[in-house]
C-alpha cells in the first residue's frame, strides 16, 4: 500500500518527505527510497521535521509531507502542526501505528485509544483540518482524498496508518477508483 501512497503523493508534486524514521513507519521510508523523483529528509526530532515540512510548503507554495513514528514521536509533531494549522499551511502528516492485531494489547507506542492507550486521533484533531485512521487497505484512497480536501483548503491533515496496513497489497477496490484530483499551488497571507 505504501508504494501506491508514495506514487499518489508524487503525482501531487511531492518530491520530499520530511520526518523521523522508526518503528511502524519504516515501510513508508522504504517506498520513498525506491520511488523515482522523491526523497526523504530525516530529522533528529519530530518537531524539527514538522517545521521543515511547514517551511518547505511556504517556500514552494505546494503541499508538503512529514512522516513520523508512532506514540511519543507522533506527539512531538503536534506543536509543528499547530503552527501549520494556525497559519493555514498545507502539510500532510503520515503517522505510523503498531499492527492492528497488537493494538489494545500493550503494543509498543500504541496510539489506537484502545484499552487505555493514547488516542492519537483525539490528539491530532484540534491541529488538523482532517484526521483519519486507516483501518483497512481499501480505505486508503478515501482517506487520502479527505486529506487532500483539507490540504486544498490550506489546512494540515493527518493519516494514521497501522504497520500491517502499510504492508498490505491493495486490491481492486483501490485500483479502480477514479484518480484523485491534482492539487494546485497555494498562496499564503
Amino acid at each position: 500500500m505504501v508504494d501506491w501512497l508514495v506514487s499518489e503523493l508524487r503525482r501531487h508534486a511531492v518530491d520530499v518527505v520530511f520526518g523521523v524514521d522508526g518503528a511502524n513507519i519504516e515501510d513508508l521510508y522504504d517506498a520513498v527510497h525506491y520511488a523515482p523523483g522523491v526523497h526523504a529528509v530525516v530529522a533528529k526530532h519530530e518537531f524539527s521535521a514538522g517545521t521543515m515540512a511547514d517551511g518547505y510548503a511556504r517556500v514552494t507554495s505546494r503541499m508538503s509531507v512529514v512522516a513520523t513514528t508512532s506514540g511519543g514521536g507522533a506527539v512531538n509533531l503536534v506543536p509543528a502542526l499547530a503552527e501549520s494549522y494556525a497559519s493555514a499551511v498545507p502539510v500532510l502528516a503520515i503517522v505510523g501505528q503498531p499492527p492492528r492485531s497488537l493494538e489494545g494489547n500493550g503494543a509498543f507506542q500504541d496510539g489506537s485509544g484502545r484499552a487505555g492507550s493514547m488516542d492519537l486521533r483525539a490528539v491530532f484533531r484540534p491541529v488538523s483540518g482532517y484526521c483519519a485512521r486507516v483501518e483497512h487497505p481499501g480505505e486508503i484512497a478515501e482517506a487520502l482524498s479527505g486529506a487532500l480536501a483539507a490540504i486544498r483548503d490550506g489546512l494540515p491533515a493527518v493519516l494514521l496508518i497501522p504497520k500491517d496496513i502499510q504492508q498490505a497489497r491493495l486490491g481492486v477496490e483501490a485500483q479502480l477508483r477514479e484518480p484523485l484530483p491534482r492539487l494546485g499551488r497555494y498562496r499564503y497571507n
